[in-house]
């Protein structure tokens, strides 16, 4: 079985809602992009009620599609003529024209990777994915997702370019290494199964030793044995700004900090319904430990 028609992948909601939209199925991709005696119509389909990427990304999508097909369609015409005809091919088609129509079914000819980038915005909540398998790697303008009530049980195989993914409500207990990650400014996590950030944030790139300039040093800092030391190398997610895991089995609080800790631009954080968040002076061990956050659990620091 393929896998972009094994029930519960990524791929395999991905492509329900393309062929959903426009008829296009990956056999369907694969027959137009390899042969010129095409026959496929794209049905009508209404796209003012899509609510899992943008209606006008779709809808030019769509045109494409129809627009390789008007394109196949004329030039299985010109070659009938061809094989109809006993007249020199000059006679009935210039050459010039040919080559026309051949480059027009070249520059539309649409591929798996064309579809795939055709997306900035995907919605897909709800949909029952269980797993995000390696097709999601390949879309390559991607910049957000909505992965929430879903199934997924790990993290994994998110696109090099993606800025803002949400998976709340899953069964998450395990998140891949997200270093290639590196424009992304937003994880969404909350209500999973999370007890360690280790795989978010591995805590070994930079210290948070120091308080904050405006709080006094009530809260004890860490033992020097436990103070990582300072990177030599590029920093981990640089552009994250923001994380969400609250409502996770988070229990270690030194090693949360630790986590978080390594987040060098970190400045939105919620933490709350962990049992961390239950430990005295919670709140004061993390602003004292992360002095460049702005807000905890929805909470401006001041």
């Amino acid at each position: 079985m393929k896998a972009h028609a094994q029930p519960g992948n990524f791929s395999c909601w991905f492509w329900n809602a393309i062929q959903a939209a426009t008829g296009f199925t990956p056999e369907v991709v694969d027959e137009v992009k390899h042969s010129h005696h095409v026959s496929y119509e794209i049905p009508e389909r209404r796209l003012d009620e899509v609510t899992w990427t943008d209606q006008a990304q779709l809808m030019n999508l769509k045109d494409h599609l129809g627009e390789h097909l008007t394109h196949l369609k004329e030039l299985n015409q010109e070659r009938q003529k061809t094989e109809n005809s006993r007249a020199p091919p000059s006679d009935y088609l210039s050459r010039k024209k040919h080559q026309l129509v051949v480059d027009r079914v070249k520059a539309t000819r649409p591929s798996l990777s064309f579809i795939y980038n055709f997306f900035e915005e995907l919605n897909c909540q709800k949909c029952k994915i269980q797993t995000l398998d390696s097709s999601l790697t390949q879309f390559h303008q991607l910049k957000q997702i909505s992965l929430t009530g879903n199934q997924i049980q790990v993290l994994k195989n998110l696109p090099d370019n993606l800025e803002i993914v949400n998976a709340c409500g899953n069964q998450i207990a395990e998140v891949d290494d997200l270093s290639p990650n590196a424009q992304l400014r937003h994880i969404g996590l909350s209500f999973n199964k999370m007890a360690s950030l280790c795989n978010i944030a591995p805590g070994n790139t930079m210290s948070f030793s120091h308080p904050r300039p405006d709080q006094s040093s009530t809260f004890p800092a860490l033992p020097p044995e436990q103070i990582p030391s300072s990177p030599s190398t590029s920093p981990y997610l640089p552009a994250l700004i923001s994380l969400d895991v609250g409502f996770n089995d988070l229990c270690d609080l030194q090693s949360t900090l630790q986590d978080l800790g390594s987040l060098p631009n970190l400045i939105v954080a919620v933490l709350q319904g962990n049992p961390i968040a239950l430990l005295p002076r919670y709140r004061e061990a993390v602003i004292c430990h992360l002095p460049k956050l702005q807000k905890l659990d929805d909470v401006d620091i001041t």
